[in-house]
C-alpha cells in the first residue's frame, strides 16, 4: 500500500498546490465552526445575505455574506454559546440563539427565511446538535459539565477520555494526578499504539519528544476538552491513535469566579486488597492477621476569576478585553512500608561476626585446590584487615530493630509527602472588530520524594523537582467575509531534576582525593550487597534532564460555493537536553564470595561467608565509575503542511477530502554526539586485532548522515470522508486516512559512546590468595586504567564501544504509519437520545520494536550445524555437516549425544592484554564467535518491525441535558489479540438532578428552608467494565545461545493454547504443568498472544453533589464522592514469565487503588 501511496505522490502534491492557491484555514485547531444555508419559503437560496455571529458572553462579533450557492460559514470559532443572525432585503432577520460551537465540530444553522421587513424579528433557540452532519471524524467532547460534576480521582481532564468508545489506559489508575504526565498518557486511542498521541493546548501542541503531554491543565482553567480520532481531516496530524484537544477558559463580560477545597482522610479510605491477605509483623513478630491500612491524607484546593479588565478611569475592557486566572493544588501524604532488610548488627559493624553463626574464610590465606580452607578464628576479622572505608560505609547502615539471627532484622517505614501547584493565566483582547488575539501562560512545579524506609542518611531515596511552563499566544484574522487567517505560537518547558538526600556529600570522607576527583556526581557512593540489604545505600543523582518544544501554526480558510477550502503549515522544533550523571558517584558490589570457600556469593540466611565482612575488608566483588562530560543536546523538525476541500453537496451529503505532506527527519545532536548505526561494512584495526568488521558510526563522520533513522522525506498521508444523511435525523459516515504517528525518543547516553565513558571492575574469579593489607575499596583509582575514565568521543571511530554492547536507533528505522478507518450510522431518537453503531479499524506499519543486530543469522548456524527447530524437540546437525556425531537429531537438553553446543568455551580471537569488556576474556562462548560481530556482544537496535490490526464494534447511546439527566453509554467489542486491549468494554457516565426542591419538578414551591435539606441534589456516576487482556508467555532462559531475545516455552504433548487456560479461579489464570521448557537450540511453540486474559476490570466512581443558593448570584456546593464504591480490586496480570516458578500463572498483586471517599466544597459566582 505505501507503494502506492508513493507513486501517488506527484498527484497529490498537485492537488496541494492548487489547494494553496485557493484556499486554506487553521492548523491543529482547536476552534469550531459554524455553517448554513440560506434559504426562502419556496426552497430558493438566499444569496448576498448578511449574517452576523456573535459571543453571547462576550457580545464579539463577526459578519459573513452568503455565496452565489446561499452557503455561509464562520471558521476559527472559540468554543461557545452563539447567536447567529441574518438579514437580507425584503426578508425578516432572523436570529437563533444559544447555538452550541465545540470544538473540531462545524455546527450546522440552516436559516429559513421568510418574505416582510428587515424591521421585523424573529427569534428562536437552537438545539444542542446530537449527531455530526458535516464530517466523518469521530471524537468526543467534555464540556463544563461533564468536567465539573463527574467524580475524577486526579482532577485530570485528559482521563475522561477513558469513558469514550475504543479508549483503552493502559497506565496505573493511582497514577493520574498534576505530577503524572508520562502516566496520564499510557492511552490507546482507536486502535492505535500506546502512546502515539498528540496534545493541543488551545490548538498548540504541548507533546514532548516522548508522546506525552508535558503539562496538565486544571478542570477550572479548562473551559472544553475534546477527543478526537479517526478524524479524517488533514489538519490533524503526527498521531497513532488521536488528539487531546484543549480549549483554555476565557473571561466574559460578567464577573465571574471558583473557589474550592477537596479532601481525603485516613478513617474514610478502604484497605487494600493486599494488606487484607498480609500479616502484620511488626519488628519481626506477627501481631494480627492482616495488615492495617497506613496513614494517608489528601487535601487539594482551587480557585479561579475571570472577566474583563478594568482599570478605573484609565480603561474599559467590556466587550474587548478579558482575563481568566486559576490556581490549583494538592498536598499528599501517603504511607510506606518495608517488608524489612537484614543491616549488621554493633559487633558486626567493627568485624566481630562471633554472635552470628556465620563462618568466614581467610582471603588471604593460601587455599588448597580450588577451596579456602584456613577459617577466622572465631569469626572475629583481625583489625589488620580492616578497611578504613568499609568500616565507615558500614557505620552508614542503621542497626537493626530486632535480634533475628537469620533473615530479615530490621524494618522501617516513612511517609511520602507529594506536592504540586499549578497557576495558569489566559488574557483574550479583540485589537479591531477583524482582528482578535489570546495568550496563555501555565506554570506547574512539584516536589516528588521516594521515601526512605529506613531513615538512612545516605540512602537510595531521591528528590524529585519539576517547574512546567507553557506559552501560548495565538491570533484569528477576518481577511474577508468569506476568508479567515489563523496563527499560534507555543513555547513549553519540562525540566525534570532528581536529587539525592545526600547530594553535596564529599566522598574524600571515605576515598582519596585521586579518585574523588574524578567523580561527576557528589553524592554518597551506590553500594549494594547480596545479603538483605540490597541496595538502600547511596546513590548517584541522575543527572537533569530538559524536555522543550516550540511551535507555529498558521492557517486560511476560504469558503466558495458549497465548499469550505482549508490550507495551513506547522512546524515544530522538539527537543531535550541531558546532563546524565547516573553512575558519577561510583558504585560498588559486595558478595561475601571472598569470605566463603569457593568465592561463591553469601545469602541474607547462609552460614558461610559474610557480604558485610567482605565490605570491613574492603573487597568488591564488582565495581563501577561513569564520567559525562557536559550535556547533550538532541532535536528533531517538523514541518508539515496540508490542504483540505469540506464539500457540502447538498443539505443531505457532505464530503471531507484532504492531504497532509509531513516532513521530519530522525533526531539529530546539536554537536553530532551520537551514533547512528553499525557499519557492516567497515574494516579496520584496533590495537593488536587487524582487519575488524563492523564498525560504530558517528553522526556526520565518514560521510555518514546526522541524525538517526530513515524517514521518508516527505510524508504523504491522505484523507477522505463522506457524511450523509438518509434521513432527517439519521446519518451515515465513513472514512479513511494515512496518519504518520511520531517515535518515541528518550535522551540516553547509550547513544554517545566514548563521550560518557565508563569503567568497570571484577574481583577475581579464583580463591587465589589476596596479597597482605590488600584493601581495593580503599583505593578505587587502582580499580580503573586512566585512559578508561577519559572521554574519547569519536576519536575511536569504528572501533567505539569495542568489547561490550552496543545501543543504536536502527538506521533503517521508517516511518510509523497508521491506516485508519470507520464507518457509523448515527440516529437522533426522541427525549433528547441519540444512537451511534459504527465500526472502526487500523492497521499500524513499521511501528517501535527492538531486535538484536548481533544474533546468530539461521544461515550461519545452518553452516555451523546448528539448524533450528521449532517445538521441544532440539537442534538438528546433519551428519555430513557434523561427521563426528552418530545423533543427527537430539532431544531437549541433548546436542548430537553431546551436553555441550553453542556454549561451548573457545579461544578468544579478540583477546587483548588490558582489553576492556569481552577483549579482556582470553576464553569466549563458541556463540560469540559465530556472532557476524564477534568484537561486540548485543548490538540493540531500536528500529520498525512492529505492526498492528485492530477492529472493533462500537455502539454510543447519549443523551442531551433534558429532565435533569444527561448521559453517555458506551460499547466496544474488538478484536486485536494485543496485550494491552481489551475485547470487550462498557464505559457509562451521567448526571441526575433529583427532581425535588425548587425549581424542580416536585416541591418546587417549598420555602427555603426545606429546600436546603431536600433540595439541590444531584447523582453522578461513572463506571468503566472491561475485560482483561490476552496473555503473552515466555522462558526466563532463552535456551537458543544466538543472541534472541525471550525465549517462548513449549506445550506440553496433548496441550494447545485453550487448553493451559484456566477459567475456575479468579486468581488462576494458566495452568503451568501444561506448559514445558523449550529445550536447546529449538525454538517454542506458543504463540505470541494466547486466547487466555488476564483479570478484567471494573470501577464504578459514584458522587453526590448540593447545590445551595445563597444570593442570585453566589451559589455553594457540597460534594461527596466515592472513588470506586464498591471497593472492587483491580488484580494485575499473572505471573507470565517463568514456567517453573511457583507463582506462575497466578495474580499475586492488585493494581489500581482501593476505595477512597472525598469530600468538599465549591463555591461559585
Amino acid at each position: 500500500m505505501i507503494v502506492h501511496l508513493f507513486r501517488l505522490r506527484a498527484l497529490v502534491a498537485l492537488f496541494a498546490v492548487a489547494l494553496f492557491c485557493t484556499s486554506a484555514l487553521p492548523a491543529q485547531t482547536n476552534y469550531g465552526g459554524v455553517r448554513g444555508l440560506a434559504t426562502d419559503a419556496t426552497g430558493a437560496v438566499v444569496a448576498g445575505a448578511v449574517v452576523t455571529l456573535t459571543d453571547e458572553s462576550t457580545n464579539i462579533s463577526r459578519s459573513a455574506v452568503t455565496t452565489s450557492a446561499g452557503e455561509y460559514t464562520f471558521a476559527a470559532v472559540d468554543p461557545g454559546n452563539y447567536s447567529v443572525t441574518i438579514l437580507a432585503p425584503g426578508f425578516t432577520k432572523l436570529t437563533q440563539t444559544h447555538v452550541l460551537v465545540t470544538i473540531g465540530v462545524t455546527t450546522t444553522v440552516d436559516m429559513g427565511m421568510k418574505t416582510g421587513s428587515t424591521a421585523e424579528t424573529v427569534e428562536v433557540t437552537a438545539e444542542v446538535p446530537l449527531i455530526d452532519t458535516a464530517s466523518a471524524s469521530n471524537g468526543q467532547t467534555f464540556d463544563q459539565q461533564k468536567l465539573q460534576t463527574l467524580p475524577n480521582m486526579g482532577r485530570n481532564p485528559f482521563l475522561f477520555t477513558k469513558l469514550d468508545t475504543n479508549v483503552t489506559f493502559t497506565g496505573d489508575p493511582r497514577f493520574v494526578r498534576f505530577q503524572d504526565q508520562s502516566g496520564s498518557s499510557q492511552l490507546s486511542i482507536a486502535g492505535g499504539p500506546t502512546g502515539t498521541n498528540n496534545y493541543l493546548l488551545d490548538g498548540v501542541p504541548i507533546t514532548d519528544s516522548t508522546n506525552r503531554a508535558v503539562i496538565i491543565p486544571s478542570l477550572e482553567a479548562t473551559g472544553e476538552m475534546k477527543l478526537q480520532a479517526n478524524t479524517f481531516d488533514a489538519e490533524m496530524g503526527r498521531t497513532g491513535g488521536g488528539m487531546f484537544n484543549t480549549s483554555l477558559k476565557s473571561g466574559s463580560n460578567t464577573l465571574h469566579g471558583t473557589l474550592m477545597g477537596l479532601t481525603r482522610q485516613t478513617n474514610w479510605t478502604a484497605n487494600s486488597w493486599a494488606y487484607n491477605r498480609t500479616p502484620y509483623v511488626v519488628n519481626g513478630v506477627t501481631v494480627a492477621p492482616q495488615t492495617p491500612r497506613g496513614a494517608a491524607e489528601w487535601y487539594s484546593y482551587a480557585g479561579a476569576l475571570g472577566g474583563p479588565i478594568r482599570i478605573p478611569g484609565l480603561y474599559n475592557g467590556r466587550d474587548r478585553t478579558f482575563f481568566w486566572v486559576t490556581e490549583e493544588g494538592y498536598r499528599q501524604r501517603s504511607p510506606l512500608s518495608s517488608t524489612g532488610a537484614r543491616f549488621p548488627t554493633a559487633l558486626e559493624r567493627t568485624g566481630d561476626f562471633s554472635q552470628s553463626g556465620v563462618t568466614l574464610y581467610d582471603p588471604y590465606a593460601a587455599p588448597t585446590g580450588t577451596n579456602r580452607t584456613v577459617i577466622i578464628p572465631n569469626a572475629k576479622i583481625p583489625s589488620s584487615y580492616l578497611s578504613p572505608a568499609g568500616l565507615k560505609i558500614a557505620a552508614a547502615l542503621p542497626l537493626p530493630t530486632t535480634t533475628s539471627a537469620t533473615g530479615n532484622n530490621t524494618f522501617g517505614n516513612d511517609t511520602l509527602g507529594d506536592r504540586a501547584d499549578e497557576f495558569s493565566l489566559k488574557l483574550d483582547h479583540q485589537i479591531t472588530k477583524w482582528w482578535g488575539a489570546a495568550a496563555s501562560y501555565l506554570h506547574y512545579g512539584s516536589k516528588e520524594p521516594s521515601g526512605n524506609v529506613y531513615q538512612i542518611p545516605y540512602s537510595t531515596a531521591n528528590l524529585l523537582y519539576r517547574k512546567v511552563d507553557a506559552i501560548n499566544v495565538t491570533s484569528v484574522v477576518t481577511l474577508s467575509p468569506t476568508m479567515v487567517l489563523n496563527a499560534g505560537w507555543g513555547f513549553n518547558r519540562f525540566p525534570n531534576e532528581s536529587k539525592r538526600i545526600h547530594t553535596g556529600y564529599d566522598q574524600t570522607q571515605l576515598f582519596p582525593s585521586a579518585y574523588v576527583s574524578q567523580l561527576s556526581s557528589k553524592t554518597f557512593p551506590t553500594i549494594t550487597t547480596s545479603g538483605g540489604t540490597t541496595s538502600v545505600l547511596g546513590g548517584s543523582d541522575s543527572g537533569p534532564s530538559d524536555y522543550f518544544s516550540r511551535s507555529f501554526v498558521v492557517g486560511l480558510s476560504k469558503s466558495y460555493g458549497k465548499h469550505t477550502f482549508k490550507t495551513g503549515y506547522v512546524f515544530r522544533s522538539i527537543s531535550n537536553v541531558l546532563w546524565s550523571t547516573s553512575s558519577g558517584g561510583g558504585s560498588f558490589t559486595f558478595t561475601g564470595g571472598y569470605t566463603n570457600s569457593t568465592n561463591v556469593a553469601s545469602t541474607a540466611t547462609g552460614k558461610v561467608g559474610s557480604d558485610i565482612a567482605d565490605m570491613l575488608m574492603g573487597l568488591p566483588n564488582s565495581a563501577s565509575l561513569g564520567v559525562t562530560p557536559g550535556s547533550f543536546q538532541f532535536n528533531t523538525k517538523y514541518n508539515a503542511v496540508y490542504g483540505q476541500d469540506d464539500f457540502r453537496v447538498n443539505q443531505r451529503l457532505t464530503l471531507n477530502m484532504g492531504v497532509r505532506v509531513e516532513m521530519e527527519p530522525g533526531f539529530h545532536e546539536a554537536n553530532n554526539r551520537l551514533t547512528i548505526g553499525l557499519d557492516p561494512l567497515a574494516v579496520y584495526n584496533y590495537g593488536s586485532l587487524t582487519n575488524l568488521r563492523g564498525g560504530v558510526q558517528y553522526a556526520g563522520i565518514n560521510g555518514a548522515k546526522t541524525y538517526t533513522s530513515d524517514y521518508s522525506s516527505f510524508k504523504v498521508a491522505p484523507r477522505v470522508g463522506v457524511a450523509y444523511g438518509i434521513l432527517p435525523k439519521m446519518t451515515v459516515r465513513g472514512g479513511f486516512g494515512v496518519f504518520f504517528a511520531p517515535s518515541s525518543f528518550s535522551p540516553t547516553t547509550n547513544y554517545s559512546p566514548g563521550y560518557a565513558p565508563s569503567a568497570s571492575y571484577s574481583g577475581p574469579s579464583g580463591v587465589a590468595a589476596l596479597p597482605a593489607n590488600s584493601h581495593p575499596l580503599d583505593a578505587p583509582q587502582n580499580l580503573y586504567s586512566a585512559s578508561a575514565l577519559v572521554p574519547s568521543g569519536n576519536t575511536l571511530g569504528y572501533a567505539a564501544g569495542i568489547g561490550g554492547s552496543l545501543n543504536f536507533i536502527d538506521p533503517a528505522r521508517r516511518s510509523p504509519f497508521v491506516y485508519q478507518y470507520s464507518a457509523d450510522i448515527q440516529y437522533e431518537l426522541p427525549g433528547g437520545f441519540a444512537l451511534k453503531v459504527g465500526y472502526v479499524g487500523a492497521h499500524g506499519r513499521n511501528l517501535a520494536n527492538s531486535f538484536n543486530y548481533n544474533q546468530i543469522s539461521s544461515q550461519t548456524r545452518a553452516a555451523n550445524g546448528f539448524a533450528y527447530v521449532s517445538g521441544p524437540d532440539a537442534g538438528v546437525k546433519t551428519a555430513a555437516a557434523a561427521p563426528n556425531s552418530t545423533n543427527p537429531i537430539g532431544k531437549a537438553g541433548e546436542y548430537n549425544g553431546v551436553s555441550s553446543g553453542l556454549a561451548t568455551t573457545v579461544t578468544n580471537p579478540y583477546y587483548i592484554s588490558g582489553g576492556n569488556g569481552l577483549l579482556a576474556r582470553t576464553t569466549i562462548t563458541r556463540a560469540q564467535s559465530l556472532r557476524p560481530f564477534a568484537q561486540f556482544t548485543d548490538v540493540t537496535y531500536a528500529s520498525s518491525l512492529g505492526g498492528t490490526r485492530y477492529n472493533s464494534l462500537a455502539v454510543k447511546l447519549q443523551k442531551r441535558f433534558t429532565h435533569g439527566l444527561t448521559m453517555m453509554g458506551n460499547l466496544d467489542m474488538e478484536w486485536a489479540r494485543s496485550t494491552t486491549g481489551s475485547p470487550r468494554r462498557f464505559t457509562f457516565n451521567g448526571t441526575y438532578e433529583l427532581p425535588f426542591g425548587r425549581g424542580r419538578q416536585h416541591l418546587a414551591n417549598i420555602n427555603r428552608v426545606m429546600d436546603v435539606i431536600v433540595g439541590g441534589w444531584n447523582y453522578n456516576h461513572v463506571m468503566i467494565v472491561q475485560s482483561g487482556s490476552p496473555l503473552a508467555v515466555t522462558q526466563t532462559s532463552s535456551s537458543t545461545d544466538a543472541g534472541y531475545g525471550a525465549q517462548r516455552p513449549s506445550f506440553a504433548p496433548g496441550e494447545d493454547a485453550h487448553s493451559v487456560c484456566s477459567g475456575g479461579s479468579l486468581l488462576q489464570r494458566l495452568y503451568a504443568n501444561k506448559f514445558m521448557a523449550t529445550g536447546a537450540y529449538a525454538y517454542g511453540n506458543v504463540p505470541r498472544t494466547l486466547p487466555c486474559l488476564g483479570p478484567g476490570y471494573f470501577n464504578s466512581d459514584i458522587s453526590v453533589n448540593k447545590k445551595f443558593h445563597v444570593t442570585e448570584r453566589v451559589s455553594a456546593e457540597f460534594r461527596a464522592e466515592a472513588l470506586n464504591a464498591f471497593n472492587t480490586v483491580q488484580l494485575a496480570a499473572p505471573g507470565s514469565s517463568n514456567i517453573t516458578n511457583g507463582s506462575f500463572g497466578t495474580v499475586n498483586s492488585q493494581i489500581g487503588f482501593n476505595r477512597l471517599i472525598q469530600m468538599g466544597g465549591r463555591i461559585q459566582f
